[in-house]
């Protein structure tokens, strides 16, 4: 089967609660993708491209390029809490800013 770009997209909104006990995986490109948001938490939750579950094979772990969260555009005043990433053997970024925000 295939799979989603992202599990959660959150744009232009106020005060999001997500979690606690938030989980999402199966996504290929995000976990969170947030923009135009503001004042929003993430909290104790658990994210990952592929699911705890999915056994290795013997080649070892598979080319994982997602982003387990990702802050884009105007978003502002977000906190992040206690994220696990399930794919530890994943090189890439748990968290993607953008590029204004990185100046």
């Amino acid at each position: 089967g295939g799979r989603a770009a992202r599990a959660l997209g959150v744009f232009h909104c106020q005060y999001v609660n997500i979690g606690p006990s938030f989980m999402a995986y199966g996504f290929h490109q995000y976990g969170v993708q947030m923009n135009g948001t503001g004042g929003c938490y993430i909290h104790h939750s658990w994210m990952g491209e592929e699911a705890p579950f999915t056994p290795k094979s013997s080649a070892g772990a598979p080319n994982l390029t997602s982003s387990v969260i990702s802050l884009e555009g105007s978003e502002h005043d977000c906190y992040v809490q206690v994220i696990s990433n399930c794919n530890e053997d994943n090189d890439n970024a748990l968290l993607v800013l953008p590029q204004e925000a990185i100046r």
